[in-house]
């Protein structure tokens, strides 16, 4: 599974015009979470995808920018209290820093630094 960081302007049917994109290129979304705040300009809209390639292009045909991919671990846990420290413990013993974390009805899911994939080239307004 792959995560998709997608910046959005904050105004409303953004976050929506982001997961039509992704359904009409026929992507399911297996989770999603979003950081948008109020009175500030973007925010940031966390997509987990199994076709990342397919969702991402659908994105950027739309006019929204993905920043990063991640490949992620999905992590099943039970409901005893600790269960998420736990599970974050092993990534802290053996020194990966999460980059990315949010639950889904299937599992938690965990992204670190060294997950992260490399994007090249430059972006429309950098050129």
């Amino acid at each position: 599974m792959v995560d998709l960081r997608v910046v959005v302007p904050n105004r409303p049917g953004t976050v929506l015009s982001a997961l039509e994109a992704i359904a009409q290129a026929g992507v399911s979304v297996e989770a999603a979470c979003g950081d948008i705040r109020p009175g500030e300009r973007w925010g940031y809209v966390h997509v987990l995808v199994a076709d990342a390639d397919t969702a991402r292009r659908a994105m950027e045909a739309a006019g929204i920018e993905v920043v990063s991919e991640h490949e992620v671990e999905r992590h099943m846990i039970g409901e005893q209290p600790g269960a998420l420290v736990d599970l974050l413990r092993t990534f802290a013993d053996a020194g990966r820093n999460l980059e990315v974390m949010y639950t889904s009805s299937k599992g938690v899911i965990v992204g670190t630094e060294d997950m992260l994939r490399s994007r090249y080239g430059v972006k429309v307004e950098d050129s």
